[in-house]
């Protein structure tokens, strides 16, 4: 009979834990789709992978650039099969702007989701290290109080008073937002890359539905306002140090000669009267390719990456120690330059209206086996691209803008800037952002 009683409550527990453990099991979601209440995520940054959320409600965006809109579970708290979210596709309708969509898929990302708190490591004044919401962390801050030494000497008792709004900013910022990490399931947005000047309104919606569905009108949707263009900057005066974040250059104000510096080592002096907007942006990124093949060298490189032609022909200034060699970076290989160098600047210099791919070396380059290729012309872009000339005007030479340095080449090669996509029209993107 006791041993009945024991197995029969034995099975009743069994049975209680088990309902207990089925209960706590996540279902798997029938079906997904995005709506007005899913985040809109970018890359926090080109050398991770990890999403962050942004404002979705007018995005900006860089042509090359991608965007994610998080796909839902049917209820939430649903899990989302990976078998499931294969059945899926992403349709995307456009009003405007369609000529800079690339593509669209289903994937999955790491995302960065804020906890809500606030912490930091060095607690000041007694706070405690961490907040549940930056409120109540303001709220510790206007709390605390310090003793007032600025009482007269041989009071009977220390006055305490709040600490002053420069102490309280100071200390919030030793409080950092927690974010946690998870992989979602996301619609992912490709713009196309270009190296296009024009300011692109990309208008219109996206849905997930079902790959077999010929019928998409009943999904729900997410509307995307976002401006696909780069940034862009006007030359002011007469003259203008080129950012890489802001590769597009205007020359609205510009009545005559004007110059033009990438980077420390690099100015291009040109009459940009009437001159059309142009795309400027460059790397310094070392080309593998010719590095591997002249390991003993020390090189250097400056690449446009979509080789912009100016009207006028102008004058490029490359800071360099007299020795060094210069070349032009082809589709067929190195080809030297024949420019000469003047010693007012310090800097080599050669006439061209188009900016292409550099190398500057402090010894004799080859390059596939065999010896480079020499250019007799003052510049292969200047005698193969034509254009007129800048009308019998004195060139002003440029100060040298490495300040007390002519030594490009023995520098390190530069390591640099942001961030922008993959080949082709896409190379400046990755490139520049491969640097910083």
């Amino acid at each position: 009979m006791r041993k009945t009683l024991a197995l029969a409550i034995a099975c009743a527990m069994l049975a209680s834990m088990s309902s207990v453990a089925f209960a706590d099991t996540t279902t798997d979601t029938k079906t997904i789709k995005v709506d007005e209440t899913s985040a809109i995520y970018m890359l926090e940054d080109e050398d991770s992978n990890v999403l962050n959320k942004v404002d979705g409600s007018n995005l900006s965006l860089e042509p090359g650039d991608s965007f994610f809109i998080e796909i839902l579970p049917e209820n939430a708290g649903e899990n989302i099969p990976t078998k499931l979210a294969g059945q899926y596709k992403v349709v995307t309708d456009w009003q405007t702007g369609k000529s800079s969509f690339e593509s669209a898929s289903i994937t999955t990302k790491k995302v960065a989701e804020a906890t809500g708190k606030y912490i930091t490591k060095n607690p000041q004044y007694g706070l405690a290290a961490s907040y549940d919401s930056l409120d109540a962390l303001k709220a510790a801050v206007d709390a605390v109080k310090v003793e007032d030494n600025s009482s007269s000497s041989g009071a009977a008792a220390i006055a305490e008073v709040p600490l002053t709004e420069e102490q309280k900013a100071a200390v919030i910022k030793t409080y950092t937002q927690e974010f946690k990490t998870d992989y979602k399931y996301v619609a992912q947005i490709n713009t196309k890359a270009s190296y296009s000047t024009k300011e692109v309104d990309l208008n219109g919606t996206v849905k997930v539905v079902k790959k077999t569905s010929s019928n998409s009108s009943s999904a729900s949707s997410v509307e995307v306002n976002a401006v696909v263009a780069y940034e862009r900057a006007n030359v002011d005066g007469d003259s203008l140090e080129v950012s890489k974040d802001a590769p597009v250059v205007t020359f609205d104000d510009v009545d005559g000669e004007v110059e033009l510096t990438f980077g420390n080592n690099f100015t291009f002096i040109v009459n940009a009267k009437n001159q059309d907007e142009l795309f400027l942006g460059y790397t310094e990124k070392p080309v593998s390719s010719i590095i591997d093949q002249n390991e003993d060298a020390s090189i250097d490189f400056i690449t446009f990456s979509s080789k912009p032609s100016f009207n006028r022909i102008g004058e490029f200034y490359i800071y360099a120690d007299e020795d060094s060699y210069i070349y032009e970076v082809t589709e067929n290989g190195l080809k030297k330059l024949n420019a000469k160098y003047d010693e007012d600047s310090s800097a080599y210099v050669f006439e061209t209206r188009t900016l292409t791919s550099y190398a500057i070396s402090d010894m004799e380059l080859s390059y596939n086996g065999s010896a480079v290729e020499d250019d007799s012309s003052s510049s292969s872009s200047s005698s193969s691209n034509g254009g007129s000339s800048n009308g019998g005007s004195t060139t002003t030479k440029p100060s040298n803008p490495n300040t007390g340095s002519a030594d490009m080449v023995s520098a390190a090669v530069a390591a640099a800037a942001v961030s922008l996509v993959a080949a082709g029209a896409a190379a400046y993107k990755k490139a520049s952002k491969d640097e910083e």
